[in-house]
């Protein structure tokens, strides 16, 4: 598994050790082509079972909601014929609060949804919906909030 993470993050300290041993891709978001781009080459040169990990919020939220979806991964998805999986992850702004480094001790939940393929009929605005569509509807539905 590649994980790709903000530019950021790579150069806060206890996250570059703890990462450090997954190869990172370092992405500034900052450029958005020059991301996507970036981004895109990558998910090329990977073997088809390999994974990448993203964010499609971009960081975690105050009140553990979703918040409003970027179009990066969608596009690269759809650049590079690949699905997507949705994973929730429900109660982690209370042990890892946004703006925070260390994590405090609690309970989180992980879920693991169907894979989305892109329509490539639709936008991908359209997509973007419907995929956040989907993620709020199991989202809201989850006991650990």
């Amino acid at each position: 598994m590649s994980e790709v993470r903000k530019k950021e993050l790579c150069d806060a300290v206890i996250q570059r050790h703890g990462i450090k041993c997954l190869g990172p891709v370092k992405i500034d978001w900052k450029s958005g082509n020059v991301a996507i781009e970036t981004l895109t080459a990558v998910v090329q040169a990977m073997p088809a079972r390999r994974c990448v990990v993203l964010f499609p919020y971009g960081t975690r939220t105050n009140s553990g909601s979703l918040g409003k979806f970027k179009a990066g991964a969608i596009v690269v998805a759809r650049t590079n014929g690949r699905t997507t999986r949705p994973v929730l992850i429900h109660a982690s702004y209370k042990s890892m609060p946004r703006d925070k480094h260390l994590p405090k001790s609690g309970t989180i939940r992980v879920e693991v949804l169907p894979s989305f393929r892109c329509d490539h009929s639709a936008s991908v605005d359209e997509d973007i919906a419907h995929l956040r569509s989907a993620m709020m509807a199991v989202f809201d539905a989850g006991s650990c909030r």
